[in-house]
């Protein structure tokens, strides 16, 4: 049965469009439009018509009346070529539905429209951005189509009419330049903190690796302006959910995050449309990573993965997340160092009820909060709110 409900990117189809063909509910969908437009040169033809009959039939004065012959004959010209485009010319978008082939592109995707005015009314043209080019596409198609990341997207060869298209998943290579490798970042401690848990002999810390350099092609932003939430049928695919108590990614580096950030503004000082589609799937891609990080961080690891102790003992030294860190001393007071290096200072206590309780940011927050010990990653202080979770690493020697 033909789809009765037009659906700009029909998940359905996606096996048939990926093998090069339309469906049968595409074909279609395509047809009523394609007949719309025979059908409206038709009614075209019909009204040039009727104009040409009464320009020859009118007893109004014309001087020369030649000139009265000339214009019904035009208006009737017009007519039999608007009837000849309806029922015998195939257009391009007819002789893509004859052969059903569908062809791909890929890369970043961006969006934009044009508004043009005239005397009386203005009319807008959508497009989508994809492979270096522009796509005219619906207002229906537009607002489906995801704002950031990569994509891969289905259209007629000769026509260029979309029919398709489908989130594609983060660049791994990008990713791993984006997010380095744990240790990058080693904040100080604040004066006086204390040593939360007795040092890992040596052989079971893994040392820091350098970040990976950035992809040339593959500019990035750190900055929240810049990030683009990305949720629904188009959220960036990854990989399964880690298990509860899994390893979870750092942030990016002070460093790399400063690098990241110049890149993204290089992009859009060069203008390339290009470029800056793919340094803004970048932040997707980034922000995505991130906000999957928080939400298995939040989930509580199994209890043979806790530090066995209490945990205003265990929580006690100085804990860091990129370039966040805190610190939680044993006279009850903290220091929280946010992205800048401003410093904020509060207290802390362990409620009854378990929760973390502290205002160093200004106001009373209640949080769950555990640490676990591992001897490879170190202890790792998670605190947990509103379903998502910070995962903090003790800083060396603390």
């Amino acid at each position: 049965m033909a789809q009765t409900t037009f659906e700009p990117f029909p998940a359905a189809d996606l096996d048939s469009n990926r093998a090069g063909r339309l469906t049968r509910d595409q074909r279609g969908a395509y047809r009523d439009l394609e007949r719309g437009v025979r059908k409206e040169r038709v009614m075209l033809a019909l009204i040039l018509t009727v104009i040409s009959a009464l320009v020859f039939v009118s007893n109004g004065k014309v001087d020369p009346p030649w000139e009265r012959q000339a214009f019904g004959a035009g208006f009737a010209a017009a007519a039999i070529l608007a009837l000849f485009l309806g029922l015998f010319v195939t257009d391009s978008l007819t002789r893509d539905l004859r052969t059903g082939t569908v062809q791909s592109v890929e890369g970043a995707i961006g969006k934009h429209t044009r508004t043009y005015h005239g005397e009386h009314n203005s009319y807008t043209t959508h497009y989508l951005e994809v492979g270096g080019r522009d796509w005219e596409v619906g207002s229906l198609t537009y607002d489906a189509a995801p704002d950031a990341g990569w994509v891969r997207m289905y259209y007629l060869p000769r026509s260029h009419k979309v029919v398709n298209l489908e989130r594609l998943p983060d660049r791994p290579a990008t990713i791993r330049a984006i997010l380095p490798t744990a240790g990058t970042f080693v904040p100080t401690a604040a004066p006086g903190a204390p040593t939360g848990a007795p040092a890992l002999p040596a052989a079971a810390v893994t040392p820091a690796a350098p970040a990976a350099p950035a992809a040339p092609a593959a500019p990035a932003a750190l900055a929240a302006d810049n990030f683009m939430p990305i949720s629904g049928p188009f959220a960036p695919k990854t990989g399964p959910t880690a298990p509860a108590g899994a390893a979870v990614g750092p942030f990016p580096s002070p460093e790399t995050a400063t690098q990241l950030i110049g890149a993204m503004a290089a992009a859009y000082r060069s203008h390339d449309r290009e470029a800056i589609n793919e340094a803004r799937a970048e932040g997707a891609a980034l922000q995505h990573s991130m906000e999957d990080t928080l939400v298995r961080a939040a989930v509580p690891p199994p209890p043979n993965q806790l530090d066995p102790r209490p945990l205003a003992q265990a929580i006690l030294g100085s804990w860091s997340m990129g370039p966040m860190s805190m610190t939680f001393m044993p006279d009850g007071t903290m220091v929280a160092t946010i992205p800048g290096g401003r410093q904020q200072r509060g207290t802390w206590s362990i409620g009854s009820d378990g929760k973390l309780h502290s205002n160093a940011t200004g106001r009373d927050q209640t949080a769950d909060a555990w640490v676990t010990r591992d001897a490879t990653a170190g202890d790792t202080l998670t605190i947990s709110a509103d379903g998502r979770g910070m995962p903090l690493h003790r800083v060396p020697g603390q």
